[in-house]
């Protein structure tokens, strides 16, 4: 496996994809009007929630390096084609281009992000063993892609758009919850 490769194993490249459609989704239930939409912060929106999955996923993979040198040797950290510096290197890398963005499109997205990644990687580093306290941090995890899409396109959360989010989690919630 070359470095290339490892780099896309380690991104799950799928997951990332539906993050940042989670973002569009949001924006678009909170503004269906199409044509009045700003296509730049959309897009913006779209490739901050891609960056910071991307981060996501590289930090879930920097903490379980050693459990998965046990359980899933043939990862990209474990089998040593991506090195664990290198791994956070990229993070930091991906973690400032999500910002920009988020920056870009107004100072609530920016905060939105910051406390999205600071969750997440609450949920990766400590969540992750805590039971239901990590249940609910994974389970925010998966709302906040809506809200943040319709704060990217209407500036807050709609209403609308706040009970999808809440159905999200409260679904996350109760299928983490069931096989706990």
């Amino acid at each position: 496996m070359n470095k290339l490769d490892g780099f896309i194993r380690l991104i799950r490249p799928v997951n990332c994809l539906m993050m940042g459609f989670a973002v569009l989704v949001g924006a678009i239930l909170a503004n269906p009007q199409l044509g009045s939409l700003n296509w730049l912060n959309l897009l913006f929106g779209y490739l901050t929630g891609f960056t910071f999955c991307v981060a996501a996923m590289v930090i879930n993979d920097y903490y379980d390096r050693k459990i998965d040198a046990i359980n899933e040797p043939q990862r990209p950290i474990p089998s040593g084609t991506v090195k664990p510096n290198e791994a956070l290197a990229f993070v930091g890398v991906l973690s400032v281009i999500g910002f920009v963005f988020a920056g870009y499109v107004s100072v609530l997205c920016f905060v939105v992000a910051a406390a999205a990644l600071a969750i997440t990687a609450t949920y990766i580093t400590v969540g992750k063993r805590s039971g239901l306290p990590g249940n609910f941090l994974v389970s925010i995890c998966v709302a906040i892609p809506f809200i943040y899409g319709s704060i990217t396109s209407i500036g807050t959360v709609g209403l609308n758009v706040l009970l999808f989010a809440s159905m999200a989690f409260y679904q996350i919630l109760a299928g983490k919850s069931q096989r706990a």
